[in-house]
């Protein structure tokens, strides 16, 4: 379960980051997309070996179902797109200067 919604909560948080970010530049979409990697890796790492306890071996068996894959792209669509379609009405009907 922490699998589940801990790897989705990351990368719904650092998209959103990215999202409310004034400038994009190479330099914070690099740290964004290694900030979205390092939550895999930790987590298959941490996993691999039995210091972990209870998540002994969850990130093979998480990682290799695709209901996990679809939960995440779900998760990060429903999530993201309130904010979105909100931000693209402002912009588009009542921009600031």
């Amino acid at each position: 379960m922490g699998v589940f919604i801990g790897n989705p909560v990351v990368v719904v948080v650092n998209i959103y980051i990215l999202l409310n970010t004034y400038r994009w530049d190479w330099f914070m979409c690099l740290i964004t997309g290694i900030s979205i990697l390092l939550i895999f890796l930790w987590t298959g790492a941490y996993t691999s070996f039995t210091d972990g306890f209870t998540f002994y071996g969850a990130a093979k068996q998480v990682y290799g179902s695709l209901s996990f894959w679809a939960y995440l792209l779900l998760t990060v669509v429903l999530c993201l797109l309130p904010r979105f379609s909100a931000k693209a009405f402002q912009k588009i009907y009542y921009p600031r200067d």
